[in-house]
Order: structure tokens, then C-alpha cells, then sequence
């Protein structure tokens, strides 16, 4: 039987998931396919990250956020849309 490998998620995985959870994926460049491949995990593992913020802001029914998720939110929330997205970009485009 194989073993997955596990992701080790980074600060720029958090703040493009962040971006996702926020404003979803309308009139993004990158399906969440496209963003999953790119960071070098599956939509899986993404959605499941989604599920950190929303239990972050109460929405979800995950229990224990990840430590790095919060304070990914707390530097980041605030974020004008506009200003987030290019940071994004910028991410994925690396």
C-alpha cells in the first residue's frame, strides 16, 4: 500500500486559500484544480484548508484550525480584494 505524502503547508498556501475562502473562485484566473496543482497538493487538501478559515470565523465544523491558518488570517482579513488578489497572483505566478 502506498503512502501519500503529505503537504507542508506554507504562509503563501494560507494566504491563497485565505483569498479563496473570502471571495470564492468568481472571475479568478485558476479553477481551484488549477490552484491545488500549482501549490502541489489535491482539491481535497485545499478544500479541506477552506474549512480551517471557515472554523476560524464559525462557519465550519472543523474544531482545531491550524495555528499558521489563524495567523495567516489575522495578518491578512483585512486585505482590500483588489490588493489580496495581486498577491495571489503573484504567488501562484512564482
Amino acid at each position: 500500500m502506498k503512502s501519500a505524502i503529505r503537504h507542508k503547508w506554507t504562509k503563501n498556501d494560507d494566504i491563497v486559500v485565505l483569498y479563496l475562502y473570502r471571495f470564492k473562485d468568481l472571475g479568478f484566473p485558476f479553477t481551484r484544480d488549477k490552484v491545488a496543482e500549482k501549490l502541489g497538493m489535491s482539491v481535497a487538501s485545499l478544500n479541506m484548508r477552506i474549512g480551517n478559515f471557515k472554523a476560524i470565523t464559525g462557519e465550519g465544523g472543523l474544531t482545531h484550525p491550524a495555528k499558521q491558518s489563524n495567523e495567516i488570517y489575522k495578518k491578512f482579513n483585512g486585505m482590500p480584494k483588489t490588493e489580496l488578489r495581486s498577491l495571489v497572483l503573484e504567488i501562484l505566478n512564482e
